[in-house]
């Protein structure tokens, strides 16, 4: 199965379990697990400029389809907690049988914040 490119993204190398998965390579461990799972993955490109409002990353539905928007100019840990939620509420059944370095489980499992 082959996995679209997104344009902002980095694409992970295919022995992803054999390394230490942590920072970008994180993010993009999730967003893979997430478009493996039927989920759309967008990144917001970041304008730069101070807005009362900025684009926040998070999971939203378009025309019933689970969509995962990450802004570019939010913080690594922002994007990283968005992608982790998208995946554990909408594609928990991706997760089975299915090896997953151990930072990556640990971040499924618990949400930000509240980690051991």
């Amino acid at each position: 199965m082959s996995r679209a490119v997104i344009p902002g993204l980095p694409c992970a190398s295919t022995g992803a379990g054999s390394r230490d998965v942590e920072g970008p390579a994180l993010l993009d461990f999730l967003v893979e697990l997430a478009q493996e799972a039927g989920i759309q993955v967008r990144v917001i490109p970041g304008s730069g400029a101070v807005v009362d409002l900025p684009p926040r990353s998070g999971i939203c539905r378009i025309r019933g389809a689970p969509w995962l928007l990450l802004a570019a100019d939010e913080s690594l840990e922002d994007r990283i907690e968005a992608a982790a939620t998208a995946v554990r509420t909408h594609a928990p059944g991706a997760l089975e049988g299915r090896f997953l370095p151990p930072a990556v489980r640990d971040r499924l499992s618990s949400p930000r914040g509240k980690q051991g």
